[in-house]
């Protein structure tokens, strides 16, 4: 393994860990950003394993496309990338809303750490 991509994979897994804990502190809006930021650097981590540069961009769709491209495939459902793609776009207090529906509840939060880590397992299991 490329030792850049060992940086990406640990980067990741330090964004995992933050989501995972923040919503049992009512940090719903933070665990999300976090929980896309891990997925975020998952699709990266294996775009550059393959020797190629990731776009700079943070849509995990594009990014989704670019990985399987390169011959990734990783376990994330094309809603969850779309869900994932919502909370970053909301990153910022000037934007409207975080998600379709204002701020992330609790659901929201929980669904996009399930969303990091099954692409976090599926990443590390392909990468191996």
């Amino acid at each position: 393994m490329r030792k850049v991509t060992e940086q990406w994979i640990h980067d990741a897994e330090d964004e995992l860990s933050s989501a995972r804990i923040l919503p049992a502190n009512g940090k719903t809006r933070t665990a999300c950003f976090h929980s896309q930021q891990c997925v975020e650097k998952c699709l990266k981590a294996l775009i550059i394993e393959k020797g190629e540069r990731p776009e700079k961009t943070h849509d995990i769709l594009e990014l989704g496309s670019h990985a399987r491209r390169a011959g990734w495939g990783i376990d994330l459902e094309m809603e969850d990338a779309v869900f994932l793609n919502s909370i970053y776009k909301g990153r910022y207090p000037s934007e409207e809303g975080l998600l379709p529906h204002g701020e992330p509840r609790e659901q929201d939060a929980r669904r996009a750490v399930s969303a990091a880590e099954s692409a976090f397992r599926s990443m590390k299991k392909a990468i191996g």
